[in-house]
């Protein structure tokens, strides 16, 4: 990808939250990502998951993008490197939490199935979020107290007035022929005993969006904080919760016990336990249908 210049919506500097400007953000890494995905190659991390150079080269141009002076970024590729005294810095103060292509494994094999995230954290509390899923065309992005959705035809089209609308909270009845989306973790290792359709993702930003939009009723899976950074405050704004399997609330607070935050631990940013994700009044309903089975 080299250094090519970014949209200038990024600048190179500090900010303070501008949706539409984020949008933007986002819209431009999809091109980008798609445009390299090609000539990119991936090779396998420690833990089996997959890298691509897109992952690397994205995470880079928000890197240098979003920190302004005496802020912190947390990045899926590099939070590593920077030591466990960074991490615990940028917990306390103002970061941006990002992940640059959440299902890598999508993307580097030519399915949709993917996403990249931005969240703003200040002081351990997520305050806004956008995503986008870009050979889906759904870009989120909480302004105010609400989240916009950007509906694209292609990802050549233009931000428009004519393709943004407000979300609106979770609806309240359970549907049965409701799609209900499971992450692979989940696939591997859990039982479901439901009627609904389920649809097997590898990307959290991409199911978790089909949740916000209506598309899907449930998330069931596992995750770290840069999966679902950018989800979180869209989750609060629309009645949307997220509960691991033993209860915990999944919530803006990041230190409120949902996520392993040893700094000293390769668990560190992952949420302890499973989770089920849903608008919050049919969490009894999918969590009592959920079943893990031990790993190991």
């Amino acid at each position: 990808m080299g250094n090519s210049a970014m949209n200038p919506a990024l600048g190179g500097h500090g900010r303070s939250w501008d949706a539409a400007a984020m949008a933007e953000i986002l819209l431009d890494c999809g091109r980008r990502a798609l445009a390299h995905r090609a000539a990119s190659s991936w090779t396998l991390k420690s833990d089996g998951s997959l890298v691509t150079e897109v992952d690397r080269d994205i995470e880079a141009l928000l890197s240098a993008a979003l920190p302004g002076p005496g802020e912190y970024f947390i990045g899926e590729e590099t939070i590593a490197q920077r030591g466990a005294d960074y991490a615990r810095e940028a917990l306390r103060g103002s970061c941006w939490v990002v992940d640059p292509i959440d299902g890598t494994s999508s993307f580097a094999h030519g399915f949709p199935l993917w996403g990249i995230s931005i969240g703003h954290m200040v002081g351990g509390m997520l305050c806004h979020g956008a995503v986008i899923v870009p050979e889906c065309g759904d870009i989120l992005v909480t302004e105010g107290e609400g989240v916009v959705h950007y509906r694209l035809a292609g990802l050549s089209a233009p931000l428009t007035e004519a393709t943004r609308r407000e979300l609106a909270a979770a609806a309240g009845a359970w549907q049965a022929g409701g799609v209900l989306m499971l992450g692979q973790r989940f696939c591997k290792s859990g039982q479901l005993r439901m009627p609904n359709p389920v649809v097997a993702s590898g990307s959290a930003v991409e199911a978790l969006a089909a949740v916000l939009t209506g598309q899907a009723q449930a998330y069931v899976g596992h995750m770290k904080l840069w999966d679902i950074a950018g989800l979180l405050p869209m989750m609060a704004c629309l009645g949307v919760s997220g509960r691991l399997a033993d209860g915990c609330e999944i919530s803006c607070e990041v230190t409120n016990g949902a996520f392993v935050l040893d700094m000293n631990s390769a668990a560190c940013w992952t949420l302890r336990d499973n989770c089920v994700i849903c608008a919050g009044a049919w969490q009894p309903v999918v969590s009592s249908a959920v079943t893990w089975r031990a790993e190991g």
